[in-house]
């Protein structure tokens, strides 16, 4: 009976939808443009201890009705079967080459701004089926996102040898 009681609180208070649609509550937008898995910094070395970061690039619109008001990160988080992961802003040195972190900022009524949330995500965890999970405050409930990152870890850099005066074509780098 709990059982049920709990998958039905579940679905009841929880909702799954697809990445491309926008989600609006707590006086914000938020949608997903794309999540990336990485492995190394920005001039590609191979991260520390194995780490594993989950990247999520995401538009914030303030729709409240109060001038500057603030997203929260806390508001967001990973789940990943049993497990939830919440960003960090520790490593913006690592990602500044895939764009701007997103801190806790003021938004101007009506602006959107673009910015990164950064999990850090165990290897044994990124190949199981990941949602990102928006919360609700005012009704308690979080909507979650299905995602399918793209996989950075797996890209190869290519060593070019060039002379000075010579020409080269770039079209499959």
């Amino acid at each position: 009976i709990l059982l049920i009681y709990g998958l039905f609180s579940f679905f009841k208070y929880n909702k799954v939808v697809e990445k491309g649609n926008s989600l609006t509550f707590n006086g914000f937008t938020f949608e997903v443009n794309e999540v990336y898995i990485i492995n190394n910094d920005v001039r590609g070395n191979e991260l520390p201890d194995g780490k594993h970061f989950l990247i999520v690039d995401a538009n914030i619109t303030n729709n409240s009705f109060r001038e500057g008001e603030k997203f929260s990160r806390g508001t967001v988080s990973i789940n990943i079967g049993e497990s939830d992961f919440y960003s960090s802003n520790k490593y913006e040195n690592i990602v500044s080459d895939l764009g701007e972190l997103y801190t806790d900022r003021k938004i101007k009524l009506g602006d959107t701004i673009n910015g990164l949330l950064v999990f850090e995500v165990p290897k044994n965890h990124l190949n199981s089926k990941m949602l990102l999970g928006v919360r609700n405050l005012d009704e308690r409930k979080t909507v979650y996102i299905n995602v399918n990152p793209i996989d950075l870890t797996k890209l190869k850099e290519k060593k070019v040898n060039l002379q000075l005066g010579s020409d080269s074509n770039l079209d499959d780098s």
